[in-house]
């Protein structure tokens, strides 16, 4: 592959041939699959370029800009008690259940957009009401079962036909 002829002699060197790449340059990769070299100083990592240092692009061409996926290492700390909340849809007869759902969704998309904050919050808000749909799932499981046995004791005692209920 050749080096094109640009009138501008940075434009020109910044696409040099594979063998006159230097180690301080990206590859390029061209639908064709041609690879020619953006050099270092034309990409920045995250953030808008300044005018004058933008790479050039040909045309239906892309130039290769790695991705900005700095997270901050306390929001990886954070839980977002997913699995809980999903255990307490069953638990908590699924009308209590979603609630902890929502704020454990709500931590989780917090948490890939980087607010901290507002995960941390979310996070204490699915756990509160984690812990209260599960006590009261827990109790409301437990009554309803005293409930049926001492129903079925009841007609079992009365010798009353309840021949499709008991």
């Amino acid at each position: 592959m050749t080096s094109p002829n640009y009138s501008d002699p940075l434009r020109a060197a910044a696409y040099a041939a594979p063998e006159q790449a230097q180690s301080d340059q990206k590859p390029y990769m061209q639908p064709g699959g041609q690879v020619q070299y953006v050099p270092q100083t034309y990409i920045q990592q995250g953030g808008p370029v300044p005018y004058g240092h933008q790479p050039y692009i040909p045309p239906g061409g892309q130039v290769y800009l790695p991705p900005n996926s700095y997270s901050d290492p306390s929001i990886t700390q954070i839980r977002d008690w997913l699995p809980w909340s999903i255990t307490n849809i069953f638990i908590g007869w699924c009308l209590l259940g979603f609630l902890p759902l929502i704020f454990s969704l709500i931590c989780r998309s917090r948490k890939s957009s980087n607010d901290a904050s507002g995960a941390r919050t979310m996070s204490t808000l699915a756990l509160i009401f984690n812990i209260l749909v599960t006590l009261a799932g827990v109790a409301a499981w437990i009554g309803l079962i005293i409930v049926l046995v001492a129903v079925r004791k009841a007609a079992s005692s009365t010798n009353i036909n309840c021949y499709p209920y008991c």
